[in-house]
């Protein structure tokens, strides 16, 4: 059964999280509180710059998958194909 499902492109995105959200899309689901781990920012206090943007600390991450099940109810699963089928 081939599906058509409109892909999402958006720098902002990681290419597997730009899968998700075209399927979510696809599927009528939220996604949205998947990324709810984004912004998180660490403060530096050892830091001996004077700026407070120099002691900001951008952590990576990479929830998005837990928040998406936790959240929205979706599981994915990732698996390794070793040959695309056409």
């Amino acid at each position: 059964m081939k599906v058509e499902v409109l892909p999402i492109y958006d720098n902002d995105l990681e290419c597997y999280q730009s899968v998700i959200v075209s399927l979510c899309r696809y599927l009528s689901c939220d996604y949205k509180l998947m990324f709810a781990g984004t912004w998180r920012f660490d403060y530096d206090t050892e830091c001996n710059k004077d700026s407070i943007g120099s002691r900001l600390i951008q952590r990576d991450d990479k929830n998005f998958l837990l928040f998406l099940e936790q959240f929205h109810g979706i599981k994915t699963i990732k698996k390794k194909l070793n040959q695309f089928r056409t």
